[in-house]
């Protein structure tokens, strides 16, 4: 805990290159001179409760940056999608959007992801997989605790209809393109697909969809996002020619992660269902995290490289499950 006033400034001071560069961000977010701001870090002057409430909140400072002591405690940004209210999903979007062209504009900039699933980034490039993943997740949250009937209220189609009024191919091509531009590391497994393809034989079975062909042409855009990864991670490059390593892991993943690994910011991404994922800064978690990944890659397959029996065996039986599946739901 803080005693202080002039330890609180020096603690907030950590996050930035100087204190003068503090100086200067606080001042312009409160409207005064940088020669008042100086007394305020000082403790020259002292803050009341309000104006000291109006600098965390405007530098949207987490209680991991202000408070010291706090082992034990992380904290945690969440944002819970609402599929019955799809402005939140263009408002998430648009946001993941942002992060990730940030992050392609670093050039130091780097992905590591343990992927349980694929990567939704991966299925930007293809309308019909994206807004599957997405119906997926929309019929989860329809269920409740006090509730065993079926509360789902849309078929595939219509689902995916209300989609389009959003018009959301903009922001997936502005993701898969940042994507494609940010040197990466992925971890995948032999059970990549299952809970997709799961999905798909659950929502057949249940009448989600008005006509078969629908999911024939989830199957195709599945089908060919497996081909065309087998030649990216085979090269070791993406298209705008920075590195992807691939990795098969032989046991299967059981948490999907990501860490965002760029100068002057990191964080750590856990996966909690279909879509939903929540955001941590701590430097704690985000270093055993970035271990666990290193200790899974070193016990898996490279895909750039060594067998070249194996990766053909790894992709093939991908696809020999994508083909089995569009035959039995055809």
């Amino acid at each position: 805990m803080f005693y202080t006033q002039k330890e609180l400034f020096e603690r907030i001071a950590i996050h930035y290159k100087s204190k003068n560069a503090l100086c200067k961000t606080i001042a312009t977010a409160m409207s005064a001179s940088e020669k008042t701001v100086e007394k305020w870090i000082s403790a020259d002057t002292v803050l009341n409760y309000d104006r000291l409430y109006d600098i965390v909140n405007y530098l949207k400072l987490t209680p991991i940056d202000i408070f010291k002591d706090n082992q034990g405690w992380v904290y945690f940004k969440f944002m819970p999608l609402d599929m019955n209210d799809l402005d939140k999903y263009y408002s998430y979007i648009s946001t993941l959007a942002l992060m990730f062209r940030r992050l392609a504009d670093n050039r130091e900039g780097k992905i590591f992801f343990m992927a349980d699933e694929i990567p939704i980034f991966h299925f930007m490039p293809f309308k019909n997989l994206t807004y599957f993943k997405l119906y997926q997740y929309y019929c989860d949250m329809q269920k409740t605790e006090d509730s065993h009937e079926d509360n789902v209220s849309l078929k595939y189609e219509d689902f995916a209809a209300e989609l389009d009024k959003l018009d959301l191919a903009p922001q997936f091509e502005a993701i898969h393109g940042a994507y494609e531009q940010i040197t990466s590391r992925e971890i995948w497994d032999d059970t990549i697909l299952d809970s997709l393809l799961y999905g798909l034989y659950e929502l057949r079975s249940l009448h989600r969809f008005r006509e078969p062909k629908v999911i024939q042409s989830i199957l195709a855009e599945l089908k060919e996002l497996i081909e065309k990864f087998r030649i990216k991670g085979n090269r070791g490059k993406k298209s705008a020619g920075v590195r992807i390593d691939v990795f098969k892991k032989r046991t299967p993943v059981r948490q999907g992660f990501m860490v965002w690994n760029c100068p002057g910011q990191e964080f750590l991404s856990m996966k909690l269902d279909t879509i939903n994922s929540m955001l941590t800064f701590d430097s704690e978690m985000i270093r055993m995290f970035k271990s666990k990944f290193k200790a899974d890659m070193d016990r898996s397959k490279a895909f750039g490289m060594g067998d070249v029996g194996e990766r053909i065996s790894f992709y093939d039986g991908l696809i020999e499950k994508i083909e089995n599946t569009m035959e039995e739901l055809g």
